[in-house]
């Protein structure tokens, strides 16, 4: 691997090394990723605290990989409940990716009703107003839930 360190820029600042790999041979592609990666980490530490915050938000890149369980028409409060423990485990904090990461696992007769959230979600709080509306169609009232209970144990 050729490492350029050193180099000055237009404005006559120091730039960070800079690792490429050979213009013939093999190249160890796991070798370069990892340089890459330590040469980002190592930015990342120089940040200030103020840019910190921002970066986070570009690199919100899931740890680990997320996939929604189907959704539960007669417990979607519990369903979400599971689905944000999931972002959590993965690392997902960005709104717009928990919005596409929900839409995405539902059903098409979920779909339906909220179909104008997710064909025109909000610029802001997307995930939030797609939860919002898909517990109000399908989130059963208290009173409701009691009678079923009370249905189930056939007592009246």
């Amino acid at each position: 691997m050729q490492s350029i360190a050193g180099r000055e820029n237009s404005q006559g600042k120091q730039t960070q090394r800079l690792y490429l790999p050979p213009k013939s041979g093999n190249v160890d592609k796991k070798m370069y990723m990892k340089l890459q990666v330590e040469d980002c980490l190592a930015l990342c530490l120089k940040l200030s605290r103020k840019s910190r915050p921002v970066l986070s938000k570009i690199l919100n890149f899931p740890r680990i990989a997320f996939k929604a369980p189907v959704f539960w028409e007669n417990d979607p409060e519990f369903w979400f409940f599971q689905v944000e423990s999931q972002f959590v485990i993965a690392g997902i904090s960005n709104d717009s990716t928990k919005f596409h990461a929900v839409a995405a696992a539902l059903n098409s007769n979920v779909l339906s009703c909220v179909r104008d959230i997710v064909r025109n979600p909000p610029l802001e709080n997307a995930y939030i107003a797609l939860k919002d509306r898909v517990l109000q169609h399908f989130a059963q009232s208290s009173s409701a839930r009691l009678n079923l209970l009370l249905n189930a144990l056939h007592i009246y």
